[in-house]
């Protein structure tokens, strides 16, 4: 099976940021040669605790590429009441687990990768995942690390020509890769994959909001695409050069409860297009205005045309709350004129402000029709600590981070983030990867680490 652990950061303009997607995880009924079986002991009359392995690999750094086996990564596992058993990878990413495991959680820990921890890793909560897709028999467990480190990229930089107005803002995406910059004077710097073909959109354009109207006026998409950089590079783009033909939508976004309901209040909303590996931007919020009786939002969406495979295109719309709760219903591809977007999750409701590490952080805000939970621990906007609850089952009442790997250091403070997540489908063409539908992300709170 394959633990869920999530892949993608995406933004929403103007600073909405959550997880809507999650790579591959699953069983299936293949038995392992050895795994889980007890394994005899040189000159030992009775066998030796069984193993089970667990594979790490680090995320590839193309959607439908192969992710790398990952070594020195540390496993830690902690049973239901101890003591904690820690492993490190080797050259091929394998790490061997001793003893049953009928419980508890897991944290893999490396380098240059956020941290991930599964909640539950009982039978009953790894039974319900899907397969996984490197070829690993289904006793076998397998985790790919989001990689947030700089040695797969380079840095591309450069003057900005053309725009519509000196001051015009420019907001730079690229595919492969977590990176999004913006800036409003003459000069950009962006990091890009290394090895990769080049290839960015830029969005030029205004964006303001006033009261719970948003617009975001003189949209301009283009592309920019050349060899693979393998140095950093300087690059002078021209704006004006590579324009994206692009077309307005118009989608109604229902607030579920009207006016007085969870999403109602003093909310604003988003529509957005976007891959759903690395958040390259290809579509903007043009206008958003809530109805006349306040219980619905339109939102016109501007989209660019462009071929980004092998990323998947996604579709989203946005509900943000007063205090930054986002509640958000997505679909892949592109959608129809016209469309009507229902059943929005309530935002999850949140009592605390600053905790520690060590703290128990409540989850009974999350809504009930989460079927996965997650706890997102970033600073400075980049993700330190992922921890999944169960796949398709309730979330625990509370989530108790453990004690770091050995080796990782974390920041003394992180930004912190409860999310459910509901309704995971299978991206097409690729086995075991989930896109959630709907996802209701909670507004931020502190985690001292100290």
């Amino acid at each position: 099976m394959m633990l869920p652990i999530p892949r993608h950061s995406l933004k929403l303009l103007p600073a909405l940021a959550l997880l809507l997607a999650a790579p591959s995880c699953g069983t299936s009924s293949t038995p392992a040669a050895d795994a889980g079986a007890a394994v005899p002991d040189a000159g030992a009359d009775a066998p030796v605790s069984p193993r089970r392995s667990f594979w790490v690999y680090s995320q590839a750094p193309l959607a439908g590429g192969v992710p790398t086996p990952l070594p020195d990564a540390v496993v830690a596992f902690d049973p239901p009441g101890g003591p904690r058993q820690e492993v490190t990878t080797g050259p091929d990413g394998l790490a061997s687990l001793t003893g049953e495991i009928t419980g508890g959680m897991i944290t893999v820990a490396a380098p240059g990768h956020a941290t991930f921890t599964a909640l539950d890793v009982s039978p009953e909560a790894l039974s319900a995942l899907p397969p996984n897709n490197v070829g690993k028999p289904s006793t076998d467990m397998v985790v790919a690390l989001t990689y947030t480190g700089t040695d797969r990229t380079v840095q591309l930089s450069g003057k900005l020509t053309g725009k519509q107005a000196p001051d015009s803002p420019v907001t730079l995406t690229t595919r492969g890769l977590q990176a999004r910059v913006g800036v409003a004077g003459g000069t950009y710097s962006l990091r890009v994959p290394k090895g990769l073909p080049l290839f960015v959109v830029g969005l030029e354009g205004t964006g303001s909001a006033t009261g719970r109207e948003v617009t975001y006026t003189g949209a301009r998409f283009f592309k920019v695409e050349g060899p693979a950089p393998t140095a950093d590079t300087t690059l002078d783009l021209d704006v004006s050069q590579g324009a994206l033909p692009s077309a307005t939508s118009t989608f109604k976004v229902e607030l579920p409860g009207g006016a007085s309901g969870p999403l109602g209040g003093s909310s604003i909303a988003f529509c957005q297009t976007q891959s759903a590996d690395s958040g390259l931007l290809l579509g903007i919020t043009a206008k958003s205005a809530p109805s006349a009786d306040l219980a619905s939002f339109t939102c016109e969406l501007r989209a660019a045309s462009a071929d980004i495979s092998p990323e998947a295109l996604q579709t989203l719309v946005a509900v943000q709350t007063a205090d930054g709760a986002v509640s958000v219903a997505g679909a892949l591809g592109p959608v129809p004129d016209g469309t009507v977007w229902k059943d929005l999750l309530p935002p999850p409701a949140l009592t605390i402000a600053t905790v520690k590490r060590t703290d128990p952080i409540p989850t009974e805000g999350l809504p009930k029709e989460a079927t996965t939970c997650q706890l997102n621990l970033t600073y400075r906007e980049q993700l330190v600590w992922a921890a999944v609850g169960p796949f398709g089952r309730p979330c625990p009442s509370a989530i108790t981070l453990p004690e770091p790997p050995s080796g990782t250091t974390l920041p003394a403070t992180l930004r912190a983030s409860l999310i459910g997540l509901a309704d995971p489908v299978e991206v097409p063409g690729r086995k075991g990867d989930l896109f959630f539908k709907r996802v209701s992300v909670s507004r931020t709170f502190t985690v001292t680490t100290r």
